[in-house]
């Protein structure tokens, strides 16, 4: 038994989790929402009296449980990606219908709901969280387009990285409520540019094409760790860089004048 977990044993009472995050943050000497999850995890097995394996299978085998962890992981993912961009993230706490905030557009961070994707589909859930369980109960169970964030970001896969970028005009509907949002929603999944026309319409006030194409110099591709007089079949390169190298009127304009 190591001096933290003698520390807990001579300080704990009533096992609520407020008196285990006190005892936690005064032994180490800084909030518990900064210290590693390895330490916060091993200090929730302690006090249950069970093991990093057991606290997994638990997880893993509620649904309850496991779809927050699945959001929450999403929505690191997410941070981490507009942190490597150099694109400012606004983060909304607690249980709102708005998750970030980039350059003043709201968004809904959504992870997929698996019972309804295939193939070629994948499937969010958006009605709210409170009230109402179902539409028998009542309509309000449903989000009202204007109260829904302006886009929805949902993720289709981490490997390949994939995510869905939907205004909420664009997103599916109630049937005989127009003005409601579907759920469960199900899409129809195409190879997208990385933004979509709208998207562009709405950022950058002006039109972009519907899909985007890049001209990069093999010498700025990765070899082939083995034969390297071949070009790497999977290349990473940041959105950021790649502009450098995307295909815009002004090539078009080269190309025409060469016809």
């Amino acid at each position: 038994m190591n001096k933290f977990q003698e520390y807990i044993l001579q300080n704990i009472y009533n096992g609520r989790i407020s008196e285990i995050i006190d005892i936690t943050e005064k032994f180490f000497h800084q909030k518990a929402s900064d210290l590693p999850p390895e330490i916060k995890a091993d200090v929730l097995c302690f006090v249950m009296c069970i093991t990093r394996d057991d606290l997994d299978e638990v997880i893993a085998t509620h649904s309850e449980v496991s779809r927050t962890i699945k959001g929450h992981a999403f929505e690191v993912v997410f941070d981490s990606m507009m942190a490597i961009n150099g694109i400012p993230c606004i983060e909304i706490g607690g249980d709102m219908d708005i998750d970030r905030i980039i350059n003043k557009y709201t968004l809904q961070l959504k992870t997929p709901y698996v019972n309804g994707c295939s193939e070629n589909i994948v499937s969010y859930k958006t009605h709210k969280t409170h009230g109402s369980k179902s539409q028998i109960q009542s309509i309000d169970y449903y989000h009202k387009v204007e109260d829904f964030a302006d886009y929805l970001i949902g993720l289709v896969s981490y490997e390949p990285f994939r995510v869905l970028i939907v205004p909420k005009e664009s997103l599916p509907r109630v049937d005989g409520y127009p003005e409601y949002i579907q759920s469960p929603m199900y899409l129809i999944i195409a190879i997208e540019p990385p933004y979509s026309n709208i998207l562009s319409i709405h950022t950058f006030d002006k039109y972009d094409y519907f899909w985007n194409f890049y001209c990069i110099s093999m010498s700025q591709l990765r070899k082939h760790p083995t034969y390297t007089n071949r070009v790497f079949s999977h290349q990473h390169i940041l959105y950021k860089e790649l502009q450098k190298y995307r295909i815009d009127s002004s090539w078009i304009g080269i190309w025409a004048a060469e016809l």
